[in-house]
């Protein structure tokens, strides 16, 4: 979490602690659980199975590391913003290095059924109503388009949203109410100790 997200929690739940760690490395000193949940966070790390066995080795017998992982990388949004990376194709060479790492629902489960075999895993599509498609490009600055926005400047930015939000109108279509349906796939992993 940033010092920013973290703020706000507390605000929000006063009587809860907050510590910020990074979860890349072990966090053994802090104890044993029975819950550990992560919101999204798993995509953020570059060796994923290291922090599930982690994990696992925090929890207390039949404790439980349960995890809400978006699959972005299937989602049609993904391809919109893709599309769009030609329009600066020389400032994102690399860019794969800088941008979260999602796996496969097959490759999280050989990753937790490393730890246990008492699993639980589904998809989920929560199609969110949108009121129209700069919604759409807003809720996916909050992380699918932060690795290319923070590699331009000003201009450059608009330029660039300026492609995804074309390709966004083309591939997400008005319903007969109005409304743009924007189908979110998420993975929910879980597992027992």
């Amino acid at each position: 979490m940033s010092k920013e997200m973290l703020k706000k929690a507390k605000e929000i739940l006063p009587t809860v602690t907050f510590i910020q760690r990074d979860c890349s490395k072990p966090l053994f000193d802090m104890g044993t659980f029975d819950l550990i949940f992560s919101n999204a966070f798993v995509k953020w790390l570059s060796n994923q199975e290291d922090f599930i066995s982690n994990t696992f080795f925090t929890l207390n017998e039949n404790g439980i590391f349960a995890a809400q992982i978006p699959l972005f990388e299937e989602m049609s949004a993904n391809q919109c913003i893709i599309k769009a990376e030609k329009i600066f194709a020389d400032k994102f060479k690399g860019i794969e290095e800088d941008k979260y790492v999602l796996h496969s629902a097959s490759e999280y489960y050989d990753m937790i059924a490393k730890s246990t075999d008492k699993i639980e895993m589904w998809i989920t599509d929560y199609c969110h109503e949108m009121d129209n498609h700069g919604k759409i490009l807003e809720f996916l600055k909050g992380a699918a388009l932060r690795p290319y926005i923070e590699r331009l400047n000003g201009e450059e930015q608009k330029l660039f949203m300026d492609g995804v939000m074309k390709n966004l109108e083309i591939e997400y279509q008005y319903q007969a109410n109005g409304k743009i349906l924007f189908p979110f796939k998420r993975l929910f992993l879980g597992g027992q100790k």
